[in-house]
């Protein structure tokens, strides 16, 4: 075999090999998405009882000074508590997406946006009962939300626009803003909008993801997913 023989063959398993470590990597992320959500709740509870236990302090103290000092800390630890929930809730909402799929999943997580966030989401889908490998699922909902999470944070938006359609031999995801836009080029390069992140993921199920926008038309983001159906759920 000659050298210019074995070339193609190293960088098919180099990308192979990248692709198995990508694979991997969702793989721990999701596992530890799971751990944090437990330690939440746990570090939430202790916080919660740790207040109660100083607000039933407070009951018995007569000093008026050090009890409005008391306040004022217990007050930031609620204050802190709360915006850690916000914070870190909205990555770690997806526990529908084993139980009912991944379209329900993203609109019971559209919902609670909505709820939260006051951000209004208009979703069409043609996905009735039908699942799909667990990869191929979570891969659209942590692209989908990243996506609206850039949206209300950079495109100065209250409306965003998401399909995901079903078309012969792949799934079809469209999320789109009216927002302020921005050059994908620059953001790849700079200040990060976790495009790179997207793409890294969307390579881990084989999927071309693309993205179009400019500085005040909006932000097209747009996925292609070679389709691997688990059949309707149980």
């Amino acid at each position: 075999m000659t050298k210019s023989e074995k070339v193609p063959s190293s960088l098919l398993f180099c990308a192979q090999l990248k692709k198995d470590i990508a694979k991997q990597l969702i793989q721990v992320q999701e596992e530890e998405r799971k751990r944090i959500s437990r330690t939440l709740h746990d570090s939430v509870t202790q916080d919660l009882l740790g207040l109660l236990v100083e607000l039933r302090v407070l009951k018995y103290m007569d000093d008026a000074e050090e009890m409005n000092k008391r306040l004022q800390i217990a007050e930031r630890n609620i204050t802190n508590t709360i915006a850690k929930i916000k914070n870190l809730s909205v990555e770690l909402r997806d526990s529908n997406l084993s139980n009912v799929g991944i379209k329900e999943a993203l609109q019971l997580h559209f919902q609670w946006v909505k709820k939260h966030y006051g951000l209004t989401i208009h979703f069409q889908s043609n996905i009735a009962g039908n699942r799909f490998s667990n990869e191929i699922e979570t891969v659209i909902f942590r692209i989908c939300q990243e996506a609206i999470f850039n949206a209300y944070k950079y495109a100065g938006v209250r409306e965003i626009f998401v399909e995901l359609n079903r078309a012969n031999d792949r799934i079809d995801l469209k999320i789109k803003d009216l927002g302020k836009g921005f050059n994908p080029v620059e953001e790849v390069m700079g200040t990060g909008l976790g495009i790179t992140g997207m793409e890294e993921r969307a390579a881990i199920i084989g999927a071309k993801l693309s993205i179009f926008s400019s500085i005040g038309n909006g932000t097209l983001v747009q996925m292609k997913v070679p389709l691997k159906e688990r059949g309707p759920k149980s």
